[in-house]
């Protein structure tokens, strides 16, 4: 009867059904995405950047700044364990 006072409870009532499996078989999955919500929304916003040839769009990136943190780790690797000492 109470499917019968609105033709969309029945399919609210089957996605409420699907939510709850979901959450009991992926919920760190679900806990992840929403602890990163906001990381994962800015990956997808555009920029546009001026170059000599003219504007290219492109997404925003932390790529540049990992590629600075990449040198010192380089560096450090290449050293082989050498230290200076400061005396």
């Amino acid at each position: 009867m109470l499917f019968q006072i609105d033709t969309n409870l029945k399919e609210f009532r089957r996605l409420k059904e699907k939510n709850i499996y979901f959450n009991n078989k992926y919920g760190d999955i679900a806990d992840t995405l929403d602890y990163h919500f906001e990381s994962i929304v800015n990956s997808f916003i555009v920029m546009e950047r001026m170059c000599a040839d003219g504007a290219h769009v492109r997404r925003l990136s932390n790529g540049p700044m990992e590629s600075l943190n990449r040198i010192t780790q380089d560096m450090r690797r290449n050293g082989r364990g050498f230290e200076i000492s400061s005396t």
